[in-house]
């Protein structure tokens, strides 16, 4: 929300949304962790908007090691990588 500037964001599985200004499709390749490498994502998006002519399409690719080879550190570099595919799909809406 904080990225997209907006307080309306909804996530749906089911059914279109009519009156959302944009529409975000995720297709994630790779989703891999490791205690000794950390995150690996690797996601593939779509951006439509109501009133573009055409969808902005991108890939994200992102390793983040983990700070420790723990499950917590772990889960921390995913946090972190997410949070970087999150703002190439915010990029897409400026």
């Amino acid at each position: 929300m904080r990225l997209a500037n907006t307080p309306r964001v909804m996530a749906s599985r089911s059914g279109p949304v009519t009156d959302a200004d944009y529409r975000v499709a995720l297709d994630v390749q790779r989703f891999e962790s490791s205690l000794s490498q950390g995150a690996t994502i690797e996601v593939l998006w779509t951006v439509t908007g109501k009133r573009a002519k055409t969808p902005v399409t991108g890939r994200s690719s992102v390793r983040e090691p983990a700070a420790s080879p723990t499950p917590e550190g772990v889960a921390a570099a995913h946090s972190r990588a997410l949070a970087r595919v999150a703002q190439d799909i915010a990029a897409a809406l400026k």
